[in-house]
């Protein structure tokens, strides 16, 4: 850990980033896709309930009246309440893994980043410490890689958290196709 403190800045091994912007982010995206869905269903909908013969008359009013309050329902109890469970950003988060609970997703990804911290070390500075023989050569080490090291997190973390927003996408997919 002392090392992490000296390479990332950070305590104990722990990342300080605050991940709640991306997941508001990614949170917007889904609400915004979800309205999409919402909408096609909507249109279809639409389309397959348009009355026959003439809407003036009495019966064409009443089937209209009908086929909207229909819609209406169909579209809150169907459609808008199972999209809304499952479009939730813990949810979709938490989808396919049982140990990432949906109020601990910030958690999760400093939990990730912090992973990262020590993989990137190992990679950069540590793996190479045979290459050294004294305390001069390990500071040199060290200093040397500082830089090459935090390149390195910043890449296995925006590859971990990438990798874990596309598996969570093709799970949602999945889900809507079944």
């Amino acid at each position: 850990y002392e090392l992490t403190s000296v390479v990332f800045g950070s305590r104990n091994g722990q990342v300080t980033i605050d991940f709640q912007p991306l997941i508001d982010a990614v949170f917007e995206r889904i609400i915004e896709i979800k309205q999409g869905i919402v909408n096609k269903i909507v249109e279809q909908v639409d389309a397959l309930i348009q009355p026959g013969g003439s809407s003036s008359s009495a019966a064409g009013l009443a089937t209209t009246r009908v086929l909207t309050i229909l819609k209406e329902t169909f579209v809150e109890s169907d459609v808008s309440r199972p999209l809304d469970n499952r479009f939730s950003a813990g949810t979709f988060f938490s989808a396919n893994r049982p140990g990432l609970k949906t109020n601990r997703i910030a958690h999760f990804l400093r939990k990730t980043a912090e992973d990262n911290c020590k993989k990137a070390l190992c990679e950069k500075i540590l793996c190479h410490y045979h290459k050294t023989e004294t305390i001069d050569d390990i500071k040199q080490l060290i200093e040397e890689n500082l830089d090459a090291t935090r390149q390195r997190w910043v890449e296995l973390t925006t590859k971990s958290i990438q990798e874990l927003v596309a598996s969570q996408w093709k799970t949602l997919c999945l889900d809507l196709m079944h």
